[in-house]
Formats: structure tokens, sequence, C-alpha cells
């Protein structure tokens, strides 16, 4: 199966963070496809900032289609998504 990556996130630290602006802030630097810009935000994507290092990388992909190649959320060929879930996780 391929995947196609709809969204990817960094953890860029504010270097500057802090009274002193000496203090490194856990930040997540977000693209969604489609965007324009990235967003860079202390906002929690499931995975707090805090718990990895500068560097982390996550990664969000889904699956295309085996049939006709796009992605499953804009799929319309007639692939049974259903029936392919139920056999790859029952």
């Amino acid at each position: 199966m391929e995947y196609f990556e709809i969204m990817r996130a960094e953890q860029k630290p504010d270097c500057y963070g802090g009274e002193n602006c000496d203090e490194l802030i856990p930040m997540w630097d977000a693209y969604a496809e489609g965007d324009k810009e990235s967003e860079h935000s202390d906002a929690d994507i499931i995975l707090k900032p805090k718990l990895f290092p500068p560097g982390t990388i996550v990664s969000v992909k889904i699956p295309c289609c085996p049939k006709c190649g796009v992605n499953a959320e804009i799929c319309e060929c007639g692939f049974d998504w259903k029936d392919w879930a139920q056999n790859k996780y029952s």
C-alpha cells in the first residue's frame, strides 16, 4: 500500500523564550497539505512538543487507493475501503 503525506510537523523550539529570552520553548512547526504556510505553534498535536527533542518529525500519511492511485480522502473509483479495512485490521 502506498501512502500520501497530508501533514508534517517538526519540533522547532523557540530559542528566545522566557523572561531573559534564553529558554528553549518546545514548539511544533506544522504544515498541512493545501496550506500556503506552515504554522509555528505550541498547541498539542496529540503529542506534546515538550516530550520530544528538537528535530523530531511527525508525519501523517493516508493510504492511496490501490485501484486508482489517488489518496483515500478523494478516491471516487468505487474501491471498497470498508472491505479493505476489515481484511487488514480484523
